[in-house]
């Protein structure tokens, strides 16, 4: 697939309660702005193209803090239900807009050591080296980050609370690439991981 006929829609995943942490996770406070806007940040500076956020908790809350004309909300009516139902909220978005995706991205919000550079490296392997399907290795299993071909799009606007990237992966796992997120992959669910990162940041907060 060549370069120039590429465009990789990126999907940010904000839709969650983030109960366990018992504030809003998205906007908690990572280097100079939130943890949603520095996942917007990382994806706004790659070789992605449209960037969109899937909310659901907190969407009105989210709208007011963060404002970013780059960047399209929309809003996951069944976010309870599961992580499908917002991939599937997104991509039922770029369906719609024609968006003429040749791929997607798909970014969750609260891996805030996923920079720019990985996401760049995944974009390239999916457009030199893939069958359609670039995954982030977990050990014992893969999973997103993870870049999808348009031949997926059907599928993934099917996503339910029963079935969800995970089975989508598992069962095109021979077509899969996956890479070494290197560390980057950790996410925030609680107070102590969400401390434990800040602490590994360089610079202040």
């Amino acid at each position: 697939m060549d370069n120039l006929e590429s465009k990789i829609v990126v999907i940010i995943l904000a839709g969650g309660a983030g109960s366990r942490m018992g504030s809003i996770k998205q906007l908690l406070h990572w280097k100079h702005a939130t943890l949603l806007e520095n996942t917007i940040e990382q994806a706004k500076n790659s070789e992605g193209s449209d960037i969109i956020v899937v909310l659901g908790a907190h969407a009105s809350e989210i709208r007011s803090k963060i404002s970013d004309n780059d960047v399209i909300f929309v809003d996951n009516a069944v976010w309870e239900h599961g992580l499908g139902t917002s991939i599937s909220c997104g991509v039922n978005y770029i369906q719609k807009n024609k968006c003429g995706a040749t791929g997607v991205l798909i970014l969750l919000a609260d891996q805030p050591l996923i920079d720019t550079r990985y996401i760049n490296k995944m974009i390239d392997t999916f457009i030199k080296k893939s069958n359609g399907l670039v995954t982030t290795n977990y050990g014992s299993r893969e999973g997103v980050p993870a870049i999808f071909a348009q031949k997926y799009f059907l599928e993934l606007q099917d996503l339910n609370q029963d079935f969800g990237a995970k089975e989508l992966i598992g069962k095109n796992k021979h077509l899969t690439i996956s890479l070494d997120p290197e560390g980057k992959e950790t996410d925030i669910d609680t107070p102590k991981d969400y401390n434990t990162l800040l602490k590994e940041l360089p610079e202040e907060n």
